[in-house]
C-alpha cells in the first residue's frame, strides 16, 4: 500500500475515502488525547480474569504482574465504543486466544496496544489497524493517543530499518528475555495518527 502518493483526491482505504493529506502525515503537533474512565471494578475484573487466564495456559510470553493492562485496554475501549452507540464486535482474548484480533468493525480487524508507556509496541504488524492505549499509573483513565494501519506500521518499520533504526517516530528496541534476541517496535506520537481521525474515518 503506497500512502505517499501525489495526488490530493481522495484515497480509498479499507473501502472508505480517506483524504491523503491523513495519511501522508502523521505528525501531531499536539497530541490530542482521549481520555476514557475507568474505575475500581474495572481494574479488579481485568486482574481476576487475567489471572484465571494465566492459570491455564502451557506458555507465558512475558510473566509479569502487570499483564491485566492489556485486558484493562480492551474493555475501556468496548465500553468507550458503546457510549458513542459504535457497533463493534469485541474479540476478548483470555477467552478466544490468540489467533483472533481485539475487535472488528466494518470489515476492519482491529487491534488494542495498551501499554504504561507513551509509545505504542509491536512485532510484525497483522491486523489492519492498531490503537494505542497509554494507561497511567494512577490508573484512573485510559489514554487514547493514536493509531496505525498496518500499511503505515509496515512503510515507518521500514525506514526505520534502512535508517539505523530509527525514523519518523518509529525505533527498532532489540531485547533478550533469556530466550535469545527480540525485536519489537516502538511508534511515538510523532509516527501516529490523530484519534480524531480514528472517530472520523475508523469507527464510524
Amino acid at each position: 500500500m503506497v500512502l505517499m502518493a501525489k495526488s490530493k483526491e481522495p484515497m480509498l482505504l479499507f473501502g472508505m475515502k480517506i483524504p491523503r493529506s491523513i495519511l501522508n502525515t502523521s505528525h501531531q503537533e499536539e497530541c490530542p488525547v482521549i481520555k476514557i474512565p475507568l474505575t475500581p471494578e474495572m481494574i479488579e475484573e481485568a486482574k481476576a480474569e487475567q489471572a484465571k487466564f494465566d492459570a491455564q495456559k502451557t506458555w507465558n510470553k512475558f510473566p509479569s504482574p502487570n499483564n491485566y493492562i492489556g485486558l484493562l485496554g480492551e474493555m475501556a475501549l468496548d465500553a468507550h465504543l458503546k457510549s458513542l452507540g459504535i457497533d463493534h464486535e469485541w474479540v476478548v482474548f483470555n477467552k478466544q486466544g490468540w489467533k483472533d484480533p481485539d475487535f472488528r468493525h466494518n470489515g476492519l480487524t482491529i487491534d488494542m496496544k495498551t501499554t504504561f508507556d507513551t509509545k505504542m509496541w509491536n512485532q510484525t504488524p497483522k491486523w489492519d489497524v492498531y490503537v494505542m492505549g497509554h494507561l497511567p499509573r494512577h490508573q484512573e483513565y485510559l489514554e487514547l493517543r493514536g493509531w496505525l494501519t498496518r500499511g503505515k506500521m509496515e512503510e515507518l518499520m521500514e525506514k526505520a530499518e534502512n535508517n539505523g533504526g530509527s525514523a519518523e517516530g518509529c525505533a527498532k528496541v532489540i531485547r533478550d528475555f533469556g530466550k535469545g534476541p527480540r525485536t519489537d517496535w516502538t511508534f511515538n506520537d510523532e509516527a501516529m495518527f490523530s484519534t480524531d481521525d480514528l472517530f472520523s474515518y475508523i469507527f464510524i
